[in-house]
């Protein structure tokens, strides 16, 4: 969500030193990453490993190619849209990349909705307790993931669309 609010925040940014400052909170607040990681490596079988985390690089690549596409087709639509469909809208020439920006800041909330409506926490509920003589402590099991759990699981899904929705705005 931090994302998304420094992508709007760009998109009405009025010098270049704005834009490198919403930028680097964009940068600052992004943990999607690390997060995705952590999450696929709990929700898949090690022995998809290999291959769920390829899909993960995938799906990084392939929204690194549609963001610009994206992009480029709302760019300045006051300013390069054909002259029948130009839109007259003061603030658009005034903003001429706020349309990306605002494209990137739906994409980057319509991926947090989808973890927080979709997800669940799964950390907590697959503690294993190991005592220490008079302690106990909770101890992470390897996996979440059974070992027979297919890799192209509901789950597995939204990971992969939600790091591809995130990284759609990098482009």
């Amino acid at each position: 969500a931090g994302t998304a609010l420094a992508c709007l925040g760009q998109a009405f940014a009025q010098s270049v030193a704005a834009v490198v400052f919403w930028r680097a909170v964009a940068g600052a607040v992004n943990g999607t990453v690390p997060a995705a990681r952590a999450a696929m490596s709990e929700a898949v079988d090690a022995r998809h490993h290999p291959t769920a985390f390829s899909l993960l690089v995938l799906s990084f690549n392939v929204a690194n190619l549609l963001g610009p596409a994206f992009s480029a087709a709302v760019m300045a639509p006051a300013v390069t849209a054909p002259l029948p469909s130009r839109v007259d809208a003061g603030w658009l020439a005034q903003f001429p990349y706020a349309l990306p920006s605002l494209l990137s800041a739906l994409f980057v909330a319509a991926g947090a909705l989808l973890v927080q409506c979709v997800l669940k926490e799964t950390g907590g509920q697959h503690l294993e307790k190991v005592s220490l003589g008079d302690t106990e402590i909770a101890q992470q099991p390897a996996s979440v993931a059974s070992s027979s759990s297919p890799l192209w699981t509901p789950r597995f899904v939204v990971i992969v669309a939600s790091v591809a929705l995130l990284d759609t705005h990098l482009g």
